[in-house]
């Protein structure tokens, strides 16, 4: 099991709030082997970026919270196992944690996540009203101009081109 830290601030959308999984036990995936895929993992299974999610397909119905830890700003694996876990059905709680900045957060709600978890640190280098702009502002981009929704990364068929 992990030790929990409550000195944590979340961030989601509508703003800061007081991390309410600190008292809810947390374990690693290591920690599933132990676990009845059927009855459920009550807790917050924290990952780290480089996890596999087919590792985690048995216990996606099961699992009421995840936490998915970011060694540093410049490692993207994260957004990608957020997306994964949503595109094979994960409907519940998504969480990151560690290096995310607020110029990352909209990604991080596009990829799946529901919120990042701040220390109080972090929190007071990157004040509320910055994330929330970074929620609610449209991208400025020429795709959006053109009316396409998406950014770059559709593909030529996509466009109809």
């Amino acid at each position: 099991m992990i030790d929990s830290n409550s000195a944590r601030i979340v961030v989601d959308a509508a703003g800061f709030h007081l991390d309410d999984w600190h008292k809810r036990a947390r374990f690693t995936p290591e920690d599933l082997a132990g676990l009845d895929a059927k009855t459920g993992a009550s807790g917050v299974l924290v990952l780290d970026a480089a996890q596999r999610v087919e590792d985690l397909t048995p216990w996606l119905n099961v699992l009421t919270a995840v936490e998915i830890g970011f060694d540093n700003a410049g490692d993207g694996r994260g957004f990608s196992l957020a997306r994964a876990l949503r595109g094979l059905g994960y409907a519940r709680d998504i969480r990151a944690s560690g290096g995310i900045h607020v110029d990352q957060f909209r990604h991080a709600l596009q990829c799946g996540i529901d919120a990042v978890i701040l220390t109080r640190e972090a929190a007071s280098r990157m004040p509320e009203q910055h994330w929330v702009n970074a929620a609610t502002t449209t991208a400025l981009n020429y795709q959006a101009r053109l009316g396409f929704a998406s950014a770059s990364w559709r593909s030529r068929e996509d466009l109809n081109l």
